[in-house]
């Protein structure tokens, strides 16, 4: 296998970075288009979803503030650019630490000081090439800038500052991190399993953003691929009973010792207002947490992330026949009351599908004796409401 992954990479090449191909480029492009905090988020779950171990080191910790996040998604489109771009030069991408994010840090302060001079004095475009030798990444850069001034009015100097000095700080340690790893002995099989991750980055960022194929039918086989994935992945598998409603499902969790500490949804009102979703005997998979950093997003920006997400996690839906979306309060209370899971969402809430007159639902404040369901404005920042997606198997293979 290491013979026919890296045919023409010698060792050598392996200590350089791979250059971003202007293909690469348009892909991530797309991204940018997203609002600003929806475009984080979606580039966290592209590194969640096959690399977790530096999605953790990116994302893990959040910095505060808008132009902090900027720079969040300076370096994580650096990396992912990169990656996209590394397989078909024969190259990889080093394994990185906390140690090595920590030496991002120290550079990008540095930078930051750095760039304000070069403005001063009309140095600021040799530096930046410079900086980041890769024109198409340097491209990349400019175009989130363009972005981020356009939606936020924000000093254009300011945030390019940070763009480029987040960028360039996170280079060159991936740099210098290639000599460290590459330039002695190298361990092929640690090299192979980082490639095969690279590579399946590369084809789901591509597949995320590709265009729509109306032209695509149900295939069973690509069911079955995307459904063992989500096995793979952690994701539960769950039977939902059929034409239950809130009021009996609330029942049965009574008499499992697991009672409401809010009742309006269990009174009348929830059918007359039109919030009641009756349960429809579908298979769902869901895992019972909230999405990284879905925490506090306005509702339109965390449906806007879905759509990027469907094809993440469940591929086309005509294709596959599997939708990802908000669960419904009916839905998460028989899960619950079903699997016996009183620990859902670490007492934390999740934004519903249900509508009560158009308002907005949430469910959770699960503890081991009760739960709660309220309504809740859809652009309230609240850091402890996100989003649990669940994935409906609309379409049952017949195999």
């Amino acid at each position: 296998m290491s013979e026919g992954l890296f045919r023409g990479a010698d060792r050598e090449s392996l200590q350089s970075l791979p250059r971003l191909t202007p293909q690469d480029r348009q892909a991530l492009e797309h991204i940018l288009w997203l609002a600003p905090d929806v475009a984080i988020s979606t580039a966290s779950a592209v590194l969640r979803s096959n690399q977790p171990q530096i999605q953790q080191l990116l994302f893990a910790e959040r910095r505060p503030g808008p132009v902090a996040q900027v720079g969040m998604l300076a370096r994580a489109l650096c990396y992912l650019g990169l990656a996209m771009s590394a397989p078909g030069q024969g190259k990889i991408l080093p394994i990185l630490t906390r140690e090595h994010i920590r030496q991002v840090d120290d550079r990008v302060r540095v930078l930051l000081q750095s760039w304000g001079r070069a403005t001063l004095i009309g140095t600021r475009e040799m530096v930046e090439s410079e900086v980041i030798p890769d024109r198409e990444l340097r491209g990349l850069l400019d175009a989130l800038v363009e972005r981020v001034v356009r939606r936020t009015m924000q000093d254009p100097r300011w945030i390019r500052a940070v763009v480029y000095s987040e960028a360039a700080a996170f280079y060159a340690v991936l740099d210098l991190a290639c000599a460290e790893q590459f330039g002695k002995v190298v361990d092929l099989e640690s090299i192979n399993q980082e490639f095969a991750r690279i590579i399946d980055t590369r084809a789901l960022l591509l597949n995320t953003f590709a265009a729509e194929n109306s032209t695509r039918q149900f295939d069973a086989a690509r069911q079955r691929e995307h459904i063992e994935r989500l096995r793979r992945f952690g994701w539960q598998e769950f039977q939902l009973s059929a034409g239950r409603t809130l009021r009996e499902i609330a029942s049965e969790a009574r008499d499992r010792g697991l009672t409401a500490s809010t009742t309006f949804a269990l009174s009348d009102e929830w059918e007359q207002h039109r919030a009641s979703e009756p349960t429809n005997g579908h298979r769902y998979f869901v895992r019972p947490t909230l999405l990284p950093d879905s925490e506090g997003l306005a509702l339109w920006a965390q449906e806007e992330r879905l759509k990027p997400l469907q094809k993440m996690l469940a591929g086309d839906q005509v294709e596959t026949g599997l939708r990802l979306g908000l669960g419904t309060v009916e839905f998460f209370l028989e899960y619950i009351v079903r699997t016996n899971q009183h620990s859902f969402l670490d007492g934390r809430w999740t934004r519903t599908a249900n509508r009560f007159d158009g308002m907005q639902t949430r469910f959770g404040a699960v503890t081991s004796g009760s739960y709660a369901i309220t309504i809740f404005p859809g652009a309230r920042w609240d850091a402890s409401v996100g989003v649990c997606p669940v994935i409906e198997v609309v379409v049952e293979s017949d195999e």
